[in-house]
């Protein structure tokens, strides 16, 4: 497994400079210019000439990328276009919400998808079932926007209440700060314990198949002892895999959640971003993703050894 790790952690070098060069120089092909939505009214040739080479825009891409890159090495990741305030700083700022909001829809999934997809496996065929698969066709179906901003409008407009919007620090309020994200993260949460029910059901079916499964209530054990240790421990692996593909998606997938109930985090940044054209915190913001993305792949692929010793990597 060392000479496994090894060869992972040395891929990942690899993997981000190829992801540092595809979003650097992508990212310049989107329209607009941070130069024309800085000066607005005042521009005049002479004053986009001396802005552009003030913030390092008037060299060819191929010259700015090393500068660039050379700086993400050393954790400076430029200062903003549009504020002219380090990126890395915004960054450290917004990350906390973004991972709070992240890890509170994560939460309420796990608590609701892998034990209702349990329930729906031991329950195959019956009521229970059946209305476990009709809630959870339902979750993947609605949109997340789209149910977001129902749960705003609605309570708003029938009986006069709406969530409370901005950002309340956990150190300053813990109750009123959880009960803030409790919203956006149940929102969140409802196709993602979508998919987590259907995957557990159609794991846990199989293997209550396999012949260990029988052997073990053969031999006269509890169903609940089967299920947990000999059902559920197997029946994990393509769950984990999801589950870690998804919480790097998370953060990524942070960005409507954000932008709908107000919350100042690294999506709602993103498309502040965007909008404006700023060049070197769209860079960071994609960058962090994939670096996130490449570490928690790798967490997951050690984890399958744990949950299977039968796995071996060679």
């Amino acid at each position: 497994m060392t000479a496994y790790i090894i060869r992972r952690l040395l891929a990942v070098p690899v993997v981000l400079l190829m992801l540092s060069l595809g979003v650097f120089f992508m990212i310049r092909a989107i329209p607009g210019d941070v130069v024309d939505l800085k000066l607005e009214r005042t521009y005049t040739p002479e004053r986009a000439a001396a802005l552009r080479a003030h913030l390092g825009l008037d060299q060819p891409a191929y010259k700015q990328y090393p500068k660039w890159i050379g700086g993400v090495v050393t954790g400076d990741f430029g200062d903003s276009l549009v504020t002219g305030q380090p990126v890395i700083d915004e960054i450290w700022r917004r990350l906390p919400i973004t991972l709070e909001l992240g890890l509170m829809t994560l939460f309420m999934s796990l608590v609701v998808g892998i034990p209702a997809g349990i329930i729906a496996a031991v329950q195959q065929n019956r009521i229970s079932d059946q209305a476990l698969r009709l809630v959870s066709i339902i979750g993947l179906a609605i949109p997340t926007f789209w149910l977001a901003t129902l749960v705003i409008v609605i309570p708003a407009v029938t009986v006069g209440w709406s969530p409370r919007f901005g950002y309340i620090e956990f150190v300053d309020d813990p109750i009123a700060n959880l009960k803030q994200f409790a919203l956006p993260g149940a929102v969140g949460a409802m196709g993602f314990a979508a998919i987590l029910l259907r995957l557990t059901r159609v794991q846990m079916l199989e293997v209550m198949r396999q012949d260990y499964v029988r052997t073990a209530r053969a031999k006269g054990l509890k169903e609940f002892t089967v299920l947990g240790r000999h059902a559920l421990k197997n029946a994990m692996i393509p769950v984990v895999t999801v589950v870690g593909l998804s919480l790097a998606g998370l953060v990524s997938g942070s960005v409507f959640l954000e932008q709908i109930f107000s919350l100042p985090g690294l999506g709602r940044y993103a498309v502040q971003s965007v909008q404006s054209s700023d060049y070197t915190a769209i860079q960071a913001f994609v960058l962090l993703i994939g670096i996130v993305f490449v570490l928690v792949n790798l967490i997951v692929d050690l984890l399958y050894a744990v949950l299977d010793p039968r796995i071996r990597y060679s």
